[in-house]
């Protein structure tokens, strides 16, 4: 059995998919440290505008790429909507082994993973593309 990738890996492939874009909830990670995304700017798609920060600070601008937190589950859920309408069915983990599945139509693929964030982007990486984030 391979090994399993990282948080920061899964976050790596899921930007680097056509059609990914920020949306407001994610939690983002990087050297700054954690952040979850407040908005995004429209006329740019794909670029961080503003976060607001988790702990003892309020706002701050990213200065470096942020990766989308996998595990997160507020992220997971954009994640999904990032399917779309391809998504036809979430199998939790009591039912599957202990991963979470990912059913996405266009052809029919099936994401796995530990979270239900890793899940989504195997799927998203099995169609090639996010295709709720395109337009």
């Amino acid at each position: 059995m391979s090994k399993e990738r990282t948080a920061e890996e899964w976050g790596r492939v899921a930007v680097s998919l056509p059609g990914w874009r920020w949306m407001p909830g994610m939690l983002a990670r990087n050297f700054d440290g954690p952040v979850r995304v407040e908005s995004v700017t429209d006329d740019q798609p794909g670029v961080l505008h503003r976060c607001r920060w988790t702990g003892d600070m309020t706002h701050a601008d990213i200065r470096s790429m942020p990766l989308p937190d996998p595990d997160d589950h507020a992220t997971a859920g954009c994640l999904l909507a990032l399917l779309g309408a391809h998504v036809i069915d979430v199998v939790c983990p009591a039912a599957n082994g202990g991963r979470w599945a990912v059913s996405v139509s266009g052809p029919h693929h099936i994401g796995i993973g530990s979270t239900l964030g890793r899940a989504a982007i195997a799927a998203a990486e099995a169609l090639g593309r996010w295709p709720g984030g395109e337009g």
